[in-house]
Parts: structure tokens; sequence; C-alpha cells
């Protein structure tokens, strides 16, 4: 799978992880009454599995028809990562694929992953998901036209707003970024303090 994260690809990597009980609470839908007491109770017995997706960096933003549309390219990828993970959690013995969203969306069967990934739709407020690691908001660079920081980390438009986090990166690496976020705010750590001895 290494193959489908690289830039010129955009793919998806599966991950473990572990989600405590209050985070596993948010996602259960509905999320009030008998259903949410009924998961919280069989909690013990689920397991997470993370598609971390490699994004394209590319949506479009539009009104037609006096409606906002959000075209976003990457939830292609999401569902090819869900057709992986499924099968997986099914083989490992789950009875049940829960899908977050913000209705109760389940794969009861191995043979029903491609019918319900398939009829997923990018629905506004739909799906309980979230971003770990974002990444490439503030682009750091010489060019203002270009990036969004100068080299050093701080801003082009404001002086002495510095910038250093996971967003100085030009594009989404794919992966936790946290040992390069350490290195990144430790450089810029280095700036400010030869900037105001």
């Amino acid at each position: 799978m290494d193959r489908d994260i690289l830039p010129h690809k955009p793919g998806y990597l599966l991950l473990n992880a572990i989600q405590y009980p209050v985070e596993a609470s948010i996602q259960v839908g509905p999320a009030t009454g008998k259903p949410f007491v009924d998961y919280m109770s069989r909690y013990r017995n689920t397991i997470r599995l993370i598609c971390l997706v490699h994004d394209k960096n590319k949506g479009e933003l539009r009104w037609e028809k006096g409606a906002k549309v959000v075209d976003y390219a990457d939830f292609e990828i999401m569902k090819v990562g869900l057709k992986t993970t499924a099968p997986v959690l099914f083989g490992g013995g789950a009875s049940k694929v829960r899908i977050p969203a913000t209705n109760d969306l389940s794969i009861d069967s191995p043979d029903d992953v491609d019918k319900v990934i398939d009829a997923l739709k990018n629905e506004r407020k739909r799906y309980r998901y979230v971003s770990f690691h974002p990444q490439g908001t503030c682009r750091m660079g010489a060019d203002p036209r270009k990036s969004v920081v100068n080299p050093l980390g701080e801003t082009h438009d404001v002086k002495n707003l510095y910038v250093a986090d996971a967003s100085l990166m030009p594009t989404s690496t794919g992966y936790n970024t946290q040992e390069s976020v350490y290195a990144l705010s430790s450089y810029v750590a280095d700036q400010i303090n030869k900037a105001h001895p």
C-alpha cells in the first residue's frame, strides 16, 4: 500500500488506533436514547481501524441555483479506503462494521461492503470524520504570491506573526507529521529568537 500514498498518486494508509469511550460516544448515530446506551454497553467489543487518506488537495466550492455545492475529490479516495478497511475488520471477526455518520450507517456482512460504500454520497454534515494531521494551508516560501510565510516562518503580510506547525508544509504528506512539526517548530523558534534577542 505504500506505493499509493505518494503525492503523485493519492491514496490511503490503514492504521490501527485507540478510541477512548468519550471519543467513541460522539461517533454513534443516533447519539441518544437506547441506541446510544446499547452501543456504549458493547464498546469493549469494538475496534477502530483508521483509513488515513492522502488527499489530492483539490476541490471546489461553488454556488449552483442558489445553493452551495462542495465538490471534494478526496471523498472517492475515502470510499476506496473504506472498501479495504471493512473486509479487514470482517476478516478479524467483526459482526458489523459501523461507518461514523449522522444516521445509523453500518455494513452487516462482507457481501454488503461494495453496495453500502458505493451508495455513499458526499453530503454536508453526514459523516463524522476528522482530520488529525491537517497540512499545507500556510505554505512556506520566498514569494508572497505563492506562499503565506517567508523561509523563516514569519507571515508575509503581518510582521512578527510566525507559524510553526504542519500548515507550513507545501502539501499533505499522507502520514503523521509529528516529528516533522517538532523540527519545523524548533527551526521557527530559533528564527524568532534570532529576530528578537
